[in-house]
């Protein structure tokens, strides 16, 4: 008797976390979508007209199109009507999830919301800065007052640090006369940089030495084979219209990959770099993304997987923006 009154109870339970998770899935994957009030500001609501986040936000970074089609993203980030940065460091708008609860304050950057760099963004909190996932998990907590972007799985943080706007208001210079500085993984761990270089491959960033950071496994290893395949077509494109003096050397691309897939992001995001002969590590302005079956796509810079071209599709179309740059410009000194 006791064991069939166990059984039921824990088919009871069973069945009501089966529940609880359909509800959860239900609700996050239902379709959302922009809409604006009557004076103008922007809200999210759901497919049966329920309202998701209140409409409180300027209609910033949303267009006309925008407001027929489902939002697709995990992380909304809108801007409050009227908000106004306070103090250093500054943060820009709010990122909801799609059950409209706040997750966290973007740092502003480039006059908007950051970028996500290698798979994170970084978030203002309490005036410090920490950083975030796609899927706005504060992954590393806020307790910098200043943070750069991930370089190659590094970011530089301090403390007692600012941006003197005396000497420039548009790009202020970040002042370190008295601050505490440190080198930090993505996990938050403190990094030591080399005193000189170890190996050919360890790295040189912003004048500093690293440990040579990124391992492989086979099947990571086969991703770099389409690109390697084209890498000639690749760079001669890429430096058709730069005229510093670099060496063939320098004009090489290779490739690193920045961020592997998560819960509901299954990409690997493979980042262009070139080196310097000074061996400074450089980022080109070229990410692609591989997708589960290895297939290779070129990836807009705003990280939008739903518009990545497939490799040799886009590679065509750069080639041929490259051969007309070099016909509007005779005096560019790496001819295509």
């Amino acid at each position: 008797m006791f064991y069939k009154e166990f059984m039921l109870k824990k088919i009871g339970y069973t069945l009501c976390l089966l529940l609880v998770y359909l509800g959860c899935t239900a609700q996050s994957s239902r379709d959302l979508f922009y809409f604006l009030s009557a004076d103008s500001l922007l809200g999210v609501k759901d497919g049966e007209d329920n309202i998701v986040i209140p409409a409180k936000h300027e209609p910033f970074w949303v267009d006309e199109e925008d407001f027929s089609n489902a939002i697709t993203d995990r992380i909304i980030l809108l801007l409050p009507h009227g908000s106004r940065p306070q103090k250093q460091p500054y943060s820009y708008g709010l990122a909801y999830d799609r059950e409209g609860h706040i997750r966290y304050a973007p740092y502003l950057f480039d006059n908007g919301p950051d970028y996500i760099v290698e798979g994170l963004r970084r978030y203002v909190e309490n005036g410090k800065m920490g950083f975030v996932d796609r899927d706005g998990n504060k992954v590393i907590p806020a307790q910098w007052d200043w943070a750069s972007a991930f370089n190659c799985g590094i970011a530089m943080v301090c403390n007692h640090c600012q941006f003197d706007y005396t000497k420039d208001q548009e790009h202020p210079p970040l002042d370190l006369s008295k601050a505490k500085t440190m080198f930090i993984d993505q996990q938050g761990n403190e990094i030591i940089p080399l005193k000189r270089r170890h190996h050919a491959k360890d790295l040189i960033l912003n004048g500093v030495y690293f440990s040579y950071p990124f391992h492989y496994s086979r099947q990571e290893k086969k991703l770099f084979k389409p690109l390697n395949d084209v890498n000639k077509r690749i760079s001669k494109a890429y430096f058709v219209n730069w005229f510093s003096p670099l060496s063939p050397k320098e004009r090489t691309l290779h490739y690193e990959i920045v961020e592997r897939p998560s819960t509901h992001f299954p990409y690997h995001i493979i980042q262009a770099f070139y080196r310097l002969n000074s061996g400074e590590y450089q980022k080109a302005d070229l990410q692609f993304c591989a997708d589960t079956k290895g297939e290779i796509y070129y990836l807009p810079f705003d990280q939008d997987v739903d518009r990545k071209i497939p490799l040799l599709d886009w590679l065509i179309n750069d080639e041929a923006d490259a051969r007309h740059y070099s016909k509007e410009h005779g005096d560019a000194p790496y001819r295509y």
